[in-house]
């Protein structure tokens, strides 16, 4: 055994009571530091990961509940016009789209239902609305009825205010480009193509995801 004189003693209890040289408090701060900012960034990525996974799963929910509707729509009713966004053609010198549901609306499809009522969907692309909207029309002019003033006429499907999801464009793309039932039509069951883009409506820069979404119905009308 062995054995330790009193100044030995003296001198051990002496060094334990000291404490950390200023060295070893540095090094200690030092790496408390490097495990906080470590686990602050696994935080971070973490909640940015969630916001961004958050905003994609309701974004997509939102648009893709829209575009099974529109596709369903589409499915089951008459294209009532093959070309709506073009001037010269059923609705005179201005496009179906203008005539039936006005001129601040880029893009949109008009059909018809068995009982002969007319309908669409049409996007409001301007800066400060960005929405989407099923609209039944009356069948009278916009200029004579605009529908915006018969709070029944349309419903709101996509929009900032509603889901949280800004319009950013919407294309119907119809083939054939006339109607096929006609006499000397061509001879081509018709079909329509959607093309919706949309965003998360939001102020997060990691949570502004978008979507570009697309789908083919072909009608199940057949008038031959």
């Amino acid at each position: 055994m062995i054995k330790l004189n009193k100044n030995q003693l003296s001198f051990d209890k002496a060094r334990d009571l000291r404490g950390f040289t200023l060295i070893e408090l540095l090094i200690s701060v030092s790496i408390f530091a490097m495990v906080v900012l470590m686990v602050s960034g696994i935080y971070l990525a973490f909640s940015k990961n969630q916001a961004r996974a958050k905003a994609s799963q309701t974004l997509l929910n939102n648009a893709q509940y829209t575009l099974e509707i529109m596709a369903r729509e589409i499915r089951n009713s008459e294209i009532y016009d093959y070309n709506p966004n073009n001037s010269g053609g059923m609705c005179g010198l201005v496009s179906c789209c203008e005539y039936y549901m006005g001129p601040d609306y880029e893009s949109c499809i008009l059909l018809k239902k068995e009982d002969g009522k007319l309908f669409g969907f049409v996007a409001d692309l301007s800066a400060n609305t960005q929405e989407l909207y099923y609209v039944v029309s009356s069948g009278q002019p916009y200029v004579s009825i605009p529908w915006e003033s018969d709070y029944a006429a349309f419903t709101k499907l996509l929009g900032p205010d509603l889901n949280e999801v800004v319009v950013q464009d919407l294309d119907f793309y119809i083939s054939p480009s006339s109607d096929p039932f006609v006499e000397g039509g061509p001879n081509v069951h018709p079909r329509v193509t959607i093309d919706l883009k949309a965003q998360y409506n939001t102020d997060q820069l990691v949570a502004q995801v978008s979507y570009l979404l697309q789908t083919t119905v072909s009608s199940r009308i057949y008038k031959r």
